[in-house]
């Protein structure tokens, strides 16, 4: 099993599900340490460390077969990297797909 934090599109039920193949379900958690940032070139969102910020988003389990299919989903520009979540006012160490190239423009 693999515990994420998604901040992006996945964050969307019905993509989510169609990507991994399963309900999207998880919990609310807070990435301090961090900003949400549009990308460069591209329609989404990624995230760039500024300590005066935080991003909401949502932590989930997945298995194996799910992840895979994540991982395809995300691509070879989106690199995992561990960050320690919040949630419930517990840390939790998860891992984020973030992708270089973030401008400094917030993302909506």
């Amino acid at each position: 099993m693999r515990l994420l934090f998604l901040y992006g599109s996945l964050l969307d039920a019905a993509l989510f599900r169609r990507i991994a193949g399963v309900p999207l379900a998880g919990l609310p958690a807070v990435l301090a340490g961090w900003r949400r940032v549009a990308m460069t070139h591209g329609p989404y969102p990624t995230l760039r460390r500024d300590a005066g910020s935080m991003v909401e988003g949502l932590l989930v389990q997945v298995d194996g077969r799910a992840f895979a299919k994540l991982c395809d989903y995300e691509g070879p520009r989106w690199r995992r990297r561990e960050v320690v979540a919040v949630v419930d006012g517990r840390r939790v160490v998860a891992q984020a797909w973030i992708a270089a190239g973030g401008s400094r423009k917030p993302w909506p």
